[in-house]
């Protein structure tokens, strides 16, 4: 999942966002400015007041992007995920099915090899020939 290039592509995504949306929650915020110098202090606070509502929009958006990548990323990794569920699966199923006819093929391998020892029950024998005439060997 790691090498996945959907996953990648939306983690880079996400982070720019999650920036983004912290430096618009830190524009609603006093900021301080200090100075030390010898004898000389200060010390400057700034603040913006958001009258209409303009800086909370920004953050609410940025919020809101950083989210929508955020579960983007969730998204491509369920994928991904979904993705090599699916391949052990279908790995698991072409094992089962290998298994099987290999198992057939010892049974009737078994079955041959008893007929050609003449040890195989009379049913049997009928019918390792229908299967032979069937399979047309």
């Amino acid at each position: 999942m790691g090498r996945n290039s959907d996953v990648l592509i939306a983690a880079a995504n996400a982070y720019p966002a999650r920036l983004q949306a912290d430096r618009a929650a830190q524009a609603l915020l006093p900021k301080v400015n200090g100075q030390v110098g010898g004898s000389d202090t200060s010390i400057h606070v700034s603040y913006e007041i958001d009258l209409w509502g303009k800086l909370a929009a920004k953050r609410d958006k940025a919020d809101f992007e950083a989210y929508a990548t955020a579960e983007d990323y969730d998204d491509a990794r369920l994928v991904a995920r979904e993705g090599a569920v699916e391949a052990c699966f279908m790995i698991a199923y072409a094992n089962q099915s290998l298994a099987s006819v290999r198992a057939s093929e010892d049974r009737l391998s078994f079955g041959h090899s008893e007929h050609q020892r003449g040890r195989c029950y009379p049913a049997i024998r009928g019918s390792w020939w229908a299967l032979r005439a069937a399979v047309g060997d």
